[in-house]
């Protein structure tokens, strides 16, 4: 989900996940993401791979929950890689607010669907995304930003077949 908001300038960042599992599983991600300016700073071009590497280990309660055999007890795969445009629809003043909307594809490039990580099939997603800057004037918190986010999300599930979900968000 994005906030709401556009950079004026090329953004690039890189974050790593930790996530500690139901059951004892673990996962370990490495991720990339970059925002692009495309001739004015209400058109961006957004690039990222969710995760760059994913490292995970299955705990013996947890490769018996999920009814794995040993050979999933752990390893590495890369993610998948998405393409956005963003289009800064309304631009916040001190009485209005951000509107963006934004049209993005998953490509098929998750290394592995055989320890089911990743799912192996194109996908779409189209969101519209409204936020507000509240700010105070507090040396501490100078200003808290609240963002909406609403669409769907389609992605193929077999020859000429798609399934479709609806996206949603709160920051």
């Amino acid at each position: 989900m994005i906030d709401g908001t556009a950079h004026k300038c090329v953004n690039v960042e890189a974050g790593y996940d930790y996530i500690a599992g139901y059951v004892g599983d673990v996962t370990h991600n490495i991720n990339l993401y970059t925002d692009i300016p495309l001739f004015t700073d209400r058109v961006h071009f957004r690039l990222y791979a969710l995760p760059v590497t994913e490292f995970w280990h299955h705990s013996n309660n947890s490769l018996a929950h999920y009814n794995l055999s040993e050979d999933f007890r752990n390893g590495n795969v890369g993610g998948d890689v998405y393409a956005a445009t963003d289009i800064h629809v309304l631009k916040e003043e001190y009485h209005r607010i951000n509107v963006v909307a934004t049209a993005m594809i998953k490509t098929a490039s998750g290394d592995d669907s055989e320890y089911f990580r990743f799912f192996d099939v194109p996908a779409y997603h189209f969101y519209g995304t409204i936020s507000k800057t509240l700010e105070f004037e507090n040396r501490i918190i100078s200003g808290l930003n609240a963002a909406v986010m609403l669409g769907f999300s389609c992605w193929q599930i077999g020859m000429h077949r798609q399934n479709d979900a609806l996206l949603y968000g709160l920051q």
